[in-house]
């Protein structure tokens, strides 16, 4: 995960200050009301993908997925050789194929309406 916010601050495509995580998340109602929506709500979440649930394998394939498309844009913007890539995705492989892998992905819903013309929220 620190790789992929590292690649996406050099690249310019992060909100984070110092490319420690993707800083996306605490600006989001911000760009909605900046969108012009009203009454922007936030619903936080987490799916669980721990080794024996029943998310493990669907949510494993699609991270899996993503992280191949990833490799060559990291690879791009000269974070890690090739090599070294592909050492690191076959150990993300091993390791979350464990029977202890133990796996949280934390959701942030944020959502807002657009405002009904000629009223004073508008």
């Amino acid at each position: 995960m620190a790789l992929g916010c590292q690649t996406l601050w050099r690249a310019g495509q992060s909100f984070s200050p110092d490319g420690r995580h993707i800083g996306i998340t605490p600006v989001l109602p911000r760009l909605l009301r900046q969108a012009g929506l009203v009454d922007v709500q936030l619903r936080s979440s987490v799916i669980e993908w721990s080794m024996g649930t029943e998310q493990h394998y669907p949510v494993l394939k699609d991270f899996l997925i993503g992280l191949e498309l990833v490799l060559p844009f990291l690879e791009r913007l000269g974070l890690a050789t090739q090599a070294a890539l592909t050492t690191l995705y076959q150990q993300a492989v091993a390791e979350l194929q464990q029977e202890d892998c133990c796996a949280l992905w934390p959701l942030l819903t944020v959502w807002g309406r657009a405002p009904v013309p000629g009223t004073p929220e508008e």
